[in-house]
């Protein structure tokens, strides 16, 4: 195989690779609705840290209630990454935890 052929191969893997990537988050991309109007008790879910002191601020805590604030069942998963100026795949765990604890839900 030359030179130019193998390029050309490995070319088509990536861009089959990008393809899969891509299709893969956009399946993952449902607009969520939160299941409760005012905010929760992220504590006694184990959401939110116990412990508390000057300075400490929890990113996944923060991202996570950020997230739940666009939760309104009309704003894409990628708007909300978008909005909040973190990748989309930084939210897929967040958005399965709260799922999870049945904080929102997928608004078909």
């Amino acid at each position: 195989m030359g030179r130019g052929a193998h390029l050309k191969k490995l070319l088509n893997k990536k861009f089959a690779q990008q393809l899969l990537d891509d299709a893969i988050e956009l399946s993952k991309n449902k607009n969520y609705k939160a299941t409760i109007l005012c905010e929760p008790q992220m504590g006694n879910r184990g959401l939110y840290p116990n412990v508390s002191y000057k300075n400490n601020i929890d990113s996944k805590a923060s991202l996570t209630m950020n997230f739940l604030t666009f939760c309104d069942g009309q704003t894409s998963l990628l708007e909300i990454a978008d909005k909040l100026n973190v990748p989309i795949w930084d939210l897929y765990s967040v958005a399965d935890i709260l799922n999870s604890h049945g904080l929102i839900e997928d608004n078909v």
